[in-house]
């Protein structure tokens, strides 16, 4: 899961940076990936749970912030 969390969190990266161009669909199935990983992840009970749920926070942020500017292009 840790794994998987970390590849999300680069392609939304690459994706805030515009280095990936993603459709309203995609970045809503991204999201949706996100969410879910987080959950398990953070349910995992990790030993830096706290700096871990910010940073979820933050790309959390970053996607909702590019599925809103998509929104707007359409």
């Amino acid at each position: 899961n840790l794994v998987i969390r970390k590849n999300l969190r680069i392609k939304i990266t690459k994706a805030s940076r515009q280095l990936l161009f993603l459709s309203l669909e995609e970045l809503s199935n991204l999201q949706n990936d996100y969410d879910r990983i987080s959950e398990l992840c953070l349910s995992e009970g990790p030993e830096d749970y706290d700096d871990q749920k910010k940073k979820d926070d933050l790309y959390v942020q970053k996607i909702e912030a590019l599925v809103a500017l998509e929104r707007s292009k359409n």
